[in-house]
Order: C-alpha cells, then sequence, then structure tokens
C-alpha cells in the first residue's frame, strides 16, 4: 500500500506557529535530557555512598 505525499495530512499553520511550538518541543526536550542527567548523577552519589 503506497501513500502519496499529497494524501498525507499535514495541518496549514502560519510560520509563527511552526516556530513557537518547535521552540516549545525544544525547550521540552532540553527539559528532559537535564532531568535525565540530573538523575544520573543523583544515582551515581547514592550508589558510590
Amino acid at each position: 500500500m503506497r501513500t502519496a505525499l499529497a494524501q498525507l495530512h499535514v495541518p496549514h499553520h502560519e510560520t509563527r506557529w511552526w516556530l513557537s511550538h518547535s521552540a516549545v518541543a525544544i525547550a521540552v526536550g532540553a527539559l528532559l535530557v537535564y532531568a535525565a542527567a540530573v538523575l544520573l548523577v543523583v544515582a551515581g552519589v547514592l550508589l558510590l555512598t
């Protein structure tokens, strides 16, 4: 089953909408990476003490 690119539903929004949502997605990703790093450091400290 082949899907043509024209058949894919991509919502049409303003450039400003895409920029703001992309910025939010990048910020959330950075926060998740930061939280994972903090958890790894805390786990390491707890294991070594």
